[in-house]
């Protein structure tokens, strides 16, 4: 699945037709699957990436509660456990699954070829075995990656350009 493909899946509203507005049912809320290797009970503090992802879906009027649903499971500090979660996480059918990391997006590729998944940190993400290239990575897995050669150097360029002199 490209990442054009897999936005307009994302954005895509169920539109009902009725002759009458009382017989319309109302549009199914999106279901966001989210799993994450630390506790539920920190997971909505500020600074986490829940958080921060709800809040940007938010800004795309994608509200929890309204037009969203969002079903988080956690390993709960146990890394042995994100599997068996995201196990049931697939079968719970979100329409897409954000993940921290592209580690734990391979443990959710694992268990879907279908469901797309985000990786929203992605440190390395052309490392992992699922993503042919960054241009096409192919298959169901897209995300962010925070860590390669392109971007390091970017960041040095940058910094060389804030502090002339800089050595």
């Amino acid at each position: 699945m490209n990442r054009r493909a897999f936005l307009r899946a994302l954005a895509a509203v169920p539109v009902g037709a009725s002759a009458s507005a009382s017989a319309q049912q109302p549009p199914r809320p999106h279901v966001l699957g989210y799993l994450g290797p630390g506790r539920k009970s920190e997971a909505r503090t500020p600074g986490n990436a829940l958080p921060t992802l709800l809040g940007n879906l938010r800004a795309l009027r994608y509200v929890e509660g309204q037009n969203l649903v969002v079903e988080a499971l956690f390993a709960e500090g146990h890394p042995e456990e994100l599997s068996a979660r995201a196990a049931e996480l697939v079968a719970a059918n979100p329409r897409v699954i954000a993940v921290l990391s592209a580690g734990i997006a391979e443990v959710v590729l694992a268990h879907t070829t279908t469901i797309p998944v985000v990786a929203l940190q992605a440190g390395q993400l052309e490392a992992e075995p699922s993503v042919s290239s960054l241009a096409k990575p192919g298959g169901n897995l897209t995300g962010i990656q925070i860590h390669s050669a392109e971007t390091i150097g970017k960041r040095l360029q940058l910094l060389r350009e804030a502090v002339p002199g800089l050595q």
